[in-house]
């Protein structure tokens, strides 16, 4: 609940989020899994409502049993996923979106947004429309994609697929492996990876890991141009220690720093343009 400040960010809370957690009458009982293995969660209603366009029209639809039970039972969900959404609902607003490019992360701790929880919470999120949701956990996803095997992320494509933001970044990340050649692209040469592979173009990519999640979900996310009105996210390769011999550097964490297009790129754009 939003009764204290964030332990992480003091005075981190807005009004808009406490007030979401003001009603403690009113709260929905939604119960995921299956028996034994199923666990039910109290969650505020306006906040539920606020981060979620399922619940909220199931609830205020006026159409649904749901409505007046004010009880989902949702089987097929993963208690251990769904108990993460929860606890994101929970978090300041701050918290919502840190540390999404953290360049001192490291996977120690199998509870933390590594690749396969940032994948089921992806489709979590879709599942119960959560937008803000979705972005946190793509944004995770980019921070570990150079850690996801070939086999997981041919899966992951076809099932994401239709959908804004992950698939769309699947698709610019493969296009980049096969433009710049590296190891990885290696997987996708063989067995049923290498259909998909060939289908992906790769000529005119950047690393989309340099643009941020918003990019995406707009339109400028459906192709790979170079011609993006986005900021592009700088990524620094890490200096190596002696002892850590070689290993590719075009893989590494975000930084925080951003930089524009170029003037010599706007100018060469708008000459190529008025041709």
């Amino acid at each position: 609940m939003f009764d204290e400040a964030c332990p992480l960010h003091i005075g981190s809370l807005s009004p808009d989020e406490v007030d979401l957690c003001s009603n403690p009458r009113d709260r929905i009982n939604i119960t995921v899994g299956i028996c034994p293995e199923s666990q039910a969660f109290l969650i505020h209603a306006d906040l539920l409502c606020h981060f979620s366009d399922y619940f909220k029209a199931a609830l205020h639809g006026g159409r649904f049993l749901e409505a007046l039970t004010r009880e989902f039972h949702i089987p097929e969900v993963d208690p251990v996923s769904f108990a993460r959404w929860v606890d994101w609902l929970y978090s300041c607003a701050v918290c919502k979106w840190w540390p999404i490019y953290d360049r001192n992360h490291v996977c120690a701790d199998e509870d933390v947004w590594c690749s396969s929880a940032a994948e089921e919470a992806f489709i979590l999120g879709d599942r119960f429309q959560s937008l803000r949701y979705c972005q946190f956990a793509l944004g995770h996803f980019i921070q570990h994609v150079h850690l996801v095997e070939a086999e997981e992320l041919r899966y992951l494509f076809w099932a994401v697929a239709g959908r804004r933001g992950m698939n769309r970044f699947i698709r610019g990340w493969l296009a980049w492996l096969r433009y710049k050649g590296l190891d990885q692209a290696e997987d996708w040469g063989t067995g049923s990876c290498s259909r998909l592979f060939r289908g992906i173009g790769g000529w005119t990519c950047l690393d989309p890991r340099r643009y941020p999640v918003i990019h995406w979900y707009e339109g400028c996310g459906k192709n790979r141009s170079v011609r993006c009105k986005h900021f592009r996210l700088l990524v620094r390769p890490q200096r190596k220690l002696w002892f850590e011999g070689t290993s590719i550097t075009d893989y590494y964490p975000y930084t925080q720093q951003v930089y524009s297009t170029p003037s010599w790129a706007r100018r060469l754009y708008r000459r190529l343009k008025s041709r």
